[in-house]
């Protein structure tokens, strides 16, 4: 049997809005490991293009980080396993909720968030831009 055909991507295709038909009516994470990074004005830019995509934002913080571009977003604090009551509580109230995370440790605290929530996808953002 052949191969299917490959299939040409639409003219209008990008991948902004390939990944916001992608997280339509769903919850991702970002991490944010540095107060330093990324852009404060790209990151309310981004969150405010999923929150008009009814897509929910669990920004994920080591400690006591304080990022500008998410005052006003709700901060969870010092929440002890289990944490999907109070995460899906808050993100019915806010399409952006900020969960401070122990700084030691973070990367393996953001991994098994992501895990007990079901998220649909955790994205590590850095200073390399990934």
């Amino acid at each position: 049997m052949a191969p299917d055909a490959p299939t040409r991507a639409p003219q209008n295709f990008s991948e902004r809005s390939f990944y916001l038909r992608e997280f339509y009516g769903r919850t991702l994470a970002l991490a944010l490991a540095d107060a330093s990074l990324p852009d404060g004005a790209a990151i309310a830019r981004v969150l405010k293009d999923l929150e008009a995509n009814h897509s929910g934002v669990l920004v994920l913080v080591p400690g006591a980080l304080e990022v500008p571009a998410l005052a006003g977003i709700p901060l969870l604090e010092d929440i002890r396993e289990p944490l999907s009551a109070r995460v899906w509580c808050a993100l019915r109230a806010s399409s952006a909720v900020a969960l401070e995370l122990p700084p030691h440790g973070f990367v393996a605290a953001c991994h098994r968030a992501a895990l007990e929530l079901g998220l649909r996808k955790l994205v590590w953002l850095d200073e390399l831009g990934g």
